[in-house]
């Protein structure tokens, strides 16, 4: 465990950066990798320190290598990175997508009509999906009777869906910085 210090301030922070060199794991107190897919000056400094001269594979992500720089230059096209693992980067990434569809689909009557459609019929899917009911479920769900009563599935007799306690948690609300 390395505690740094940064004395560039009136009020120092510190930052533990937890080393686990026979794995090659680095983990940094900021999560600066785990949100933004860039390793940290934080570890950098300590694999400096451990004289460390080549960087861990699982840091090394596909979207910095020569391999995909080159051929997004060639096609103009995002390249694909699996599937994102936060939901910061997973907001990043369907932002982009959806942003390069809607800027496309602008241009053209027709393709404006087919995106908006398409997005009122994504709507419904991804409130069961958030719900953790797949489509395919819903459309069984549809044909059987319910075999629980209203107030224990968690529906209000105004119809409207009401949190239950299995819902998945959401991330907080950011709160903007003080100071710099």
């Amino acid at each position: 465990m390395f505690n740094l210090t940064s004395i560039l301030y009136e009020n120092p922070k510190l930052f533990s950066v937890r080393v686990m060199m026979d794995e090659g794991v680095f983990q940094c107190s900021c999560h600066y990798f785990e949100m933004n897919g860039l390793v940290c000056a934080h570890i950098i400094r300590v694999m400096v320190h451990l004289n460390v001269q080549v960087i861990p594979q699982q840091y090394l992500l596909e979207r910095w290598s020569e391999a995909a720089t080159t051929s997004m230059a060639r096609t103009g096209r995002l390249l694909e990175f699996g599937h994102p693992s936060t939901n910061t980067l997973k907001y990043n990434s369907l932002c982009r997508r959806l942003t390069w569809l809607a800027s496309d689909a602008c241009c053209n009557d027709d393709a404006y009509k087919i995106l908006d459609e398409a997005t009122k019929v994504l709507e419904p899917a991804i409130s069961a999906a958030k719900r953790g009911v797949l489509p395919e479920q819903q459309a069984t769900q549809r044909s059987e009777p319910p075999t629980q009563p209203a107030a224990a599935t968690g529906a209000l007799s105004d119809g409207l869906p009401q949190p239950q306690s299995t819902e998945m948690l959401r991330n907080p609300a950011r709160v903007p910085k003080k100071g710099r």
